[in-house]
C-alpha cells in the first residue's frame, strides 16, 4: 500500500516500514515500496518464520539480516531490529535471543528499534537498557501497559518520562514513535498519548 498521497496531504513523514524478516526475501519489492514512499527506514520484528524462537533460528536470522541489510544500505535504506518481550526469555543455558542479536547483528548495518513497553513487560528496566546499549539504538517505540493490556501513554505502569529523558541523551535516535495495537479505539488512545507527551514532556 502506498502511503505517500496521505503523508503529502497531511504534511507527515513515513518514519519506517515495519515488517517481518521473511519479507526481505523479495528485496526489489521492499526497496520499491520504500523509495516510492520516500521512506529510508525498515524495522524488522522477530525471527525468520516468527514462531521458531529458538536460539538456532535467531542465529540464522542474524546471518540473513546482515546479508540483506548490506544490500539495503547500498540503496540508502537503514535497517533496525524491533524487539518484543520474547527476545529476553533465556534458554536453559542462560542465553537469550537478544544476547544472540546483540552478538551477531552487524552494528554497522543494523541498529535496534527499541520498544520500551515490551522491555518493561519482559522485566527489563528500560532506562538501564537504553543507557547500556545507547550506541546501537537508532529508533524507539513508546508504549504503556496496565497489566498485560496496551494502554495510552501515562495510563499504565511504564515510566515514560524517565524513558524519554534517557532517549533524549542519545543523539543517534532519529525517531521516537508512539505505538498502539490496531484496535477500534486506537485513534482515541493516540490522541490521549499525544496530549500526555505535550503535557508531561513538552513534546
Amino acid at each position: 500500500m502506498d502511503v505517500y498521497p496521505y503523508t503529502k496531504e497531511y504534511d507527515l513523514q513515513y518514519s519506517a516500514l515495519h515488517t517481518g524478516p521473511d519479507n526481505l526475501r523479495d528485496l526489489p519489492a521492499i526497496i520499491g515500496h520504500l523509495q516510492s514512499n520516500y521512506c529510508q527506514n525498515v524495522c524488522i520484528s522477530g525471527p525468520l518464520g516468527w514462531h521458531d524462537q529458538s536460539l538456532h533460528n535467531f542465529r540464522n536470522t542474524c546471518k540473513f539480516l546482515n546479508e540483506k541489510a548490506k544490500l539495503l544500505k547500498l540503496e540508502g535504506i537503514n535497517v533496525h531490529y524491533h524487539n518484543h518481550d520474547f527476545e529476553f526469555r533465556c534458554s536453559d543455558d542462560g542465553i537469550s535471543p537478544f544476547d544472540v542479536l546483540a552478538d551477531q547483528l552487524d552494528p554497522s548495518l543494523i541498529k535496534f528499534s527499541v520498544d520500551t513497553g515490551w522491555l518493561h513487560m519482559a522485566g527489563v528496566d528500560p532506562v538501564t537498557f537504553l543507557n547500556q546499549h545507547r550506541g546501537r539504538i537508532s529508533y524507539s517505540h513508546l508504549r504503556d501497559f496496565l497489566g498485560s493490556e496496551s494502554v495510552a501513554l501515562g495510563q499504565g505502569s511504564v515510566d515514560i518520562v524517565s524513558i524519554v529523558k534517557e532517549l533524549n541523551k542519545n543523539s543517534s535516535v532519529e525517531w521516537l514513535v508512539v505505538e498502539h495495537e490496531p484496535e477500534c479505539d486506537a485513534l482515541e488512545k493516540l490522541s490521549v498519548s499525544r496530549s500526555y507527551l505535550k503535557t508531561e514532556l513538552s513534546l
